[in-house]
């Protein structure tokens, strides 16, 4: 925003007053706009990292949820052998994941997996343990 002064300067004989600063604008808290962006990409190209073949027959709706900065709900539709990925949530879901977002950026990033958070109780999972096992194969890399 670009601040100017457009008063008019005080005469000789009115007292001047003094001039207000302008009110700063509000800005995110550095790297939070970066890291919600990040984990909703994320969400995203998991459907790029689809292996069709893997799921061939496996009709499931799986929601994850990161909690925290950047956090939410992402849906996974999967259905004859395609993958659609929505913003939201979905209570009769199959499968719900839910994972803080400082984890989930260490197993996206490869610095932990999936199944090292699964086994600190840091990712927690509602739902077939088969299905949690398979979520893995489906998505080859990304788990």
């Amino acid at each position: 925003m670009k601040y100017e002064d457009e008063k008019e300067q005080p005469s000789e004989e009115a007292e001047a007053e003094p001039e207000e600063e302008p009110a700063p604008e509000e800005e995110a808290p550095a790297g939070e706009e970066e890291v919600s962006g990040q984990i909703d990409d994320q969400m995203k190209s998991m459907a790029s990292h689809f292996d069709a073949d893997q799921a061939k027959g496996w009709d499931k709706t799986l929601m994850i949820t990161v909690s925290g900065e950047g956090g939410g709900s992402w849906v996974f539709t999967i259905k004859d052998g395609e993958c659609e990925v929505n913003v939201g949530d979905l209570p009769s879901a199959n499968m719900k994941v839910t994972v803080d977002a400082k984890t989930w950026l260490s197993m996206m990033d490869g610095k932990s997996s999936g199944t090292k958070a699964f086994m600190s109780g840091k990712l927690k999972v509602k739902g077939p343990m088969g299905d949690l096992i398979r979520m893995g194969k489906v998505f080859p890399g990304m788990m």
